[in-house]
């Protein structure tokens, strides 16, 4: 409180000297060099370390924000500061914020395409995925794409395609998201620093794509090919994408136990980056597991656990991973009656830290049970 105090206090003082405008313009610039490094590191071992400045600053980014729309002035910073970005938001659990700061700024710009607005364009499109409203991520990354093409920069273009891939595949537009991924893979040679979008972000997408068509074949080629690429270069968040996939595959294939390892290393690196949105995809998927084997108090808490995690963040389940949740519910809720809420308030009372350690640990002794067996 008393930080709090001589914050405004230094403000009042700053009007008073006629000083706040130029203070408040270096201060949204400032922010904006600290959030235009995520483009250079995303794909490098030292992303986890920018998220963590990143939510430090936290309250910073949102000032600067906020002054902009109170003043009416430097909107377009103020857009390009939320378009850098939308994956800080997402990892750390922010979705409800970040779309809330991109759609107010979009809404108070000008007319008439712009890099701020097309960067906010599209932290809309993707922050609205996640948040479970389809046909607003579908508009404002078209929109973004297009005016891309109009201001001709491709590199941009390159990633907000690579964003619309998985946007559209979501919806199961698979014919339509192929397209969008192999454009951006063509317009990734114009910049070494788009090599990860080539080679870890599309094949994901386009992993996807090709089970979603049943071609088992290119499924496991192009997770491999993104799980190696993510080891060698210590892509964090493509190493926690690809075991969780590769995870599923063994489960679906009836390999257990590996799909238990695949899933539990995938979910200690989520942990590593805090990423809310693979803490809940892992808990979720090892609930469906769970309850395919019969261990339903399992799979209810860590449905339950996975739930918390949620509300706090603002993410829905993609697509295609709701009917695998409603199986994995349905199954322990059918097992078990009543106590299936009881078991399910436990996982959502436990902290995320001490939901990952129970996943780990009884996922773990699962595993070694069914060995046995």
């Amino acid at each position: 409180r008393l930080l709090e105090t001589l914050r405004e206090f230094a403000v009042d003082e700053l009007r008073s000297a006629g000083e706040e405008a130029e203070t408040r313009v270096r201060h949204l610039d400032w922010c904006l060099g600290l959030a235009d490094r995520i483009k250079d590191q995303l794909a490098t071992p030292f992303f986890p370390d920018l998220l963590n400045l990143l939510e430090r600053e936290r309250h910073n980014l949102n000032a600067a924000m906020s002054w902009a729309l109170a003043s009416g002035t430097h909107i377009e910073p103020a857009m390009e500061l939320c378009g850098q970005i939308p994956l800080f938001w997402d990892t750390r659990g922010f979705v409800t914020e970040g779309l809330d700061w991109a759609t107010r700024l979009v809404a108070a710009a000008d007319p008439g395409p712009t890099r701020g607005k097309a960067m906010a364009l599209a932290t809309i499109g993707w922050l609205g995925m996640l948040a479970g409203d389809p046909e607003l991520s579908t508009k404002t990354c078209a929109e973004s794409v297009a005016m891309w093409r109009e201001l001709g920069d491709d590199a941009q273009l390159c990633r907000t395609l690579a964003m619309q891939g998985m946007t559209s595949y979501n919806r199961g537009f698979l014919d339509e998201g192929e397209a969008e991924f192999e454009e951006a893979i063509a317009l990734s040679v114009i910049d070494p620093g788009l090599e990860w979008i080539a080679d870890a972000w599309c094949p994901y997408g386009l992993a996807h794509i090709a089970l979603a068509r049943g071609d088992m074949e290119t499924t496991l080629r192009r997770l491999n090919q993104v799980h190696d690429y993510s080891k060698t270069n210590g892509l964090t968040w493509g190493l926690g994408h690809a075991q969780l996939s590769l995870g599923l595959l063994a489960f679906w294939s009836g390999d257990h136990k590996q799909a238990i390892e695949r899933l539990s290393e995938s979910l200690l690196v989520r942990e590593q980056l805090r990423d809310a949105r693979g803490i809940c995809d892992c808990l979720g998927m090892m609930a469906l597991i769970a309850a395919t084997g019969g261990e339903n108090h399992l799979a209810a808490v860590l449905l339950g656990a996975a739930q918390r995690r949620r509300d706090a963040s603002g993410h829905m389940p993609v697509p295609w991973q709701q009917p695998l949740l409603d199986d994995a519910a349905n199954s322990a809720r059918t097992a078990m009656g009543a106590d299936y809420s009881d078991a399910f308030a436990e996982g959502r009372a436990m902290p995320p830290e001490e939901a990952i350690r129970y996943a780990v640990d009884r996922m773990g002794a699962f595993s070694v049970d069914r060995a046995h067996s």
